[in-house]
């Protein structure tokens, strides 16, 4: 399980501004990287960090969420700011 970096969402969910902090220090240095996300109301989603042009994309495998949402798969721009990881924006 050394292999996952895990990041713990600022929220209960992702959306662009939400902030995800990573478990260590430069967690993206490989090309693929597999992720667990732990929301703030202790959910949790596996999904994978590919980096990008521009940053980093963030794929979310679907999951639900602690109220019993069911959220789907989505991917997400991820840019680094001041230690953590923002979400920039959705991806189609």
């Amino acid at each position: 399980m050394d292999d996952i970096v895990a990041l713990h969402a600022s929220h209960t969910h992702l959306f662009p501004g939400a902030q995800l902090h990573a478990d260590r220090e430069d967690p993206f240095l490989v090309l693929h990287t597999d992720v667990v996300i732990l929301f703030s109301d202790h959910s949790r989603a596996e999904g994978a960090v590919h980096h990008s042009r521009d940053g980093f994309i963030l794929q979310v495998d679907r999951y639900v969420t602690d109220a019993g949402t069911h959220l789907a798969a989505k991917s997400w721009s991820l840019m680094p700011v001041d230690g953590a990881f923002k979400i920039a924006g959705r991806l189609i």
